[in-house]
């Protein structure tokens, strides 16, 4: 992987590479999608840290993509990359790394590891069941703008952070989820904004209730 890394970094741009990633995978381009996705993991590796939390997103993504050319065998790697990082990262993402478990358990059936997938899929945590309301939640109040931290200033990282949001039948936030992190503080300070937010709340049969929404929080660098 690092001489990977090094090769990468010589001749490719993390966030050109990130934009083609995003291209190809809205094209459902597949094989290109896992091969880039593969550049910007040894990059990332090589730029922040084979263990960064961050890193987890593009094993993740590579993981899908690997399933969409039948490389199950590839998919389980990637979602166990996934998933260790992500347990690693502690608490903040414990979100995330359920959602890992369920790719990893999908992976092994593919495999035809029913075994491994079983005993797997005990941990996993199930959804919590909501009825569908009728109109979703619309926000109305984006009070309160993540802050960027030094960490993150000093090694240069930017992007988007994807959140998981419980929403209560007043339009306020009662739990963030962390499901694409950056890392170096960057999560937390989304986590805390996204909490200032107020929505219009979801609507069913013509009373409020609790619903859930996604939400992101961009961060870019500041010199």
């Amino acid at each position: 992987m690092m001489a990977l890394a090094a090769q990468v970094c010589q001749s490719e741009n993390l966030g050109d590479l990130q934009r083609q990633e995003g291209d190809y995978r809205v094209h459902r381009q597949w094989d290109q999608d896992a091969e880039t996705l593969k550049k910007i993991i040894a990059l990332w590796s090589q730029r922040f840290g084979a263990d960064s939390v961050g890193i987890s997103t593009y094993y993740s993504r590579l993981g899908g993509a690997l399933t969409h050319t039948g490389d199950y065998a590839g998919a389980e790697q990637a979602f166990r990359s996934c998933l260790s990082i992500l347990e690693a990262g502690g608490p903040l993402y414990s979100f995330a790394a359920n959602g890992a478990k369920r790719q990893l358990v999908w992976a092994l059936k593919k495999e035809d590891k029913a075994s491994e997938a079983d005993q797997l899929s005990v941990s996993v945590t199930p959804d919590p069941k909501r009825p569908k309301p009728d109109t979703n939640a619309e926000l109305i109040d984006k009070h309160g703008e993540a802050k960027y931290t030094d960490a993150a200033r000093k090694k240069g990282v930017s992007g988007d952070i994807s959140l998981f949001l419980e929403i209560d039948e007043t339009g306020r936030v009662t739990a963030a989820h962390v499901l694409e992190p950056l890392g170096f503080g960057l999560d937390e300070n989304a986590v805390i904004a996204v909490g200032k937010w107020k929505f219009k709340p979801a609507l069913l049969n013509g009373a409020p209730v609790a619903s859930t929404a996604m939400a992101g929080v961009s961060f870019h660098r500041l010199n």
